[in-house]
């Protein structure tokens, strides 16, 4: 099973008239001078698919033209069974046709937002979508991207690996690693001091934190020490400059990464949290206090936001 036709209308090239492009297999490619709609139809299929690996990067929704905006996608069985696919067979097995399903494109706070699909789940809900986008400015768009992409790649890995502890144990190694740097002379005084500019600034309205110690250690944490790791690898300046290798060597770092994240065959989620009974609730709720259970609804409001984000990164359901 391939993908053999895309359309889009009220979207970048397509703004005034649709683009249709009718593919010719499994491996196919897209020629065209600049502004004739390559990129119109690669963001399409990204934004066509409910489920794809990593996220489309959110668009701005200038891109849009006017109505009626939407992507069409339909997929076509192969000729022969040989070479059909195993999501393929399975989908005849089941009597089901190729899919094929459409999506209208809206805007969503200044972006570009892919609504619900108007077919079935039966239709989409199977497919999976890698998508892997150039990069047109190699060395900005690897400084920008380095933590997301090492962001993605951990979230996607601790799905493979459940026995590792995961981010949590990562993050209270981190938490630990903070800790001991604020008790470091040398930050005690520049904590001193950027204290003191508060206290001047706000004019002494406001409770002052340290600055050091109180940085927030989320996942975006990790990833920006892993990124100042790597940075930090002795063998780091054998390396081709980047400038050098330019757009190939961004690409094939995206490709390897996002490889690197899809699950293979046999791996299993994360298991569920274990969940405490009724009766336990009712009688730690009596016995706590108010702040306990602010502070507790707080922390499964943030385990349930990180739930979401790692879901929303892999190809596991939800």
């Amino acid at each position: 099973m391939y993908l053999k036709r895309i359309e889009v209308e009220g979207y970048r090239a397509s703004a005034n008239a649709p683009i249709v492009c009718e593919l010719c297999g499994r491996f196919s490619l897209i020629l065209g001078a600049n502004g004739s709609g390559k990129t119109t139809i690669n963001e399409a299929i990204a934004l066509a698919h409910p489920r794809s690996f990593p996220r489309l990067a959110p668009i701005d929704a200038t891109a849009l033209g006017a109505t009626p905006r939407a992507v069409r996608v339909e997929y076509e069985f192969e000729t022969g069974a040989s070479r059909e696919g195993a999501l393929g067979k399975h989908r005849k097995r089941l009597g089901l046709g190729a899919p094929k399903w459409s999506r209208p494109l809206e805007r969503s706070l200044g972006h570009v937002r892919a609504g619900r699909p108007d077919e079935p789940a039966t239709e989409y809900d199977s497919v999976r979508l890698v998508y892997l986008p150039a990069l047109r400015n190699p060395v900005d768009d690897l400084s920008r991207r380095d933590a997301r992409i090492l962001l993605e790649l951990l979230r996607a890995d601790e799905r493979k690996h459940p026995e590792t502890g995961g981010l949590r144990s990562l993050r209270v190694q981190a938490e630990g690693m903070l800790s001991s740097l604020t008790k470091h002379p040398l930050v005690g005084n520049i904590e001193a001091r950027i204290a003191e500019n508060l206290r001047i600034i706000s004019g002494g309205v406001q409770e002052h934190h340290a600055f050091v110690g109180t940085q927030t250690v989320d996942d975006t944490y990790l990833a920006r020490v892993f990124e100042m790791l790597v940075g930090l690898l002795p063998d780091r300046g054998d390396a081709r400059r980047l400038q050098v290798s330019s757009l190939g060597y961004v690409n094939l770092l995206h490709i390897a990464v996002t490889l690197a994240g899809i699950p293979e065959a046999g791996s299993t989620p994360l298991p569920d949290e274990p969940q405490e009974s009724a009766d336990e609730d009712a009688s730690s709720s009596s016995e706590a206090s108010d702040d306990e259970l602010a502070d507790a609804a707080r922390e499964r409001l943030a385990q349930t936001a990180e739930a979401a984000d790692a879901d929303a990164d892999s190809f596991y359901p939800e």
